[in-house]
């Protein structure tokens, strides 16, 4: 074969997927691997993406809209989610 692919150890981890930001733009970003498919057996041609507008804190296994609008607004208090997402 050729080539290799550089991310399958990166989302291959844990029985649940990873999420991938797969693109951006003016109005928000997509995202997959966010939303849960009902019936995994079931073929698709869907990208499963799901567009999510404005500012989102992102981790390995989940994303969420933050409510960050510019860098000015990024305090300890607007990264609260990050310790809550996994507590100490």
């Amino acid at each position: 074969g050729r080539g290799q692919d550089l991310l399958a150890d990166s989302l291959e981890f844990g029985s649940k997927p990873k999420v991938i930001l797969d693109g951006y733009s003016t109005s928000g970003f997509d995202v997959v691997n966010v939303i849960e498919k009902v019936n995994v057996e079931e073929e698709s041609n869907e990208s499963g993406a799901l567009h999510m507008t404005e500012s989102i804190i992102a981790f390995p296994h989940s994303c969420f809209l933050w409510n960050v609008n510019s860098i000015e607004e990024v305090t300890y208090e607007s990264l609260a989610p990050t310790i809550l997402h996994r507590p100490k």
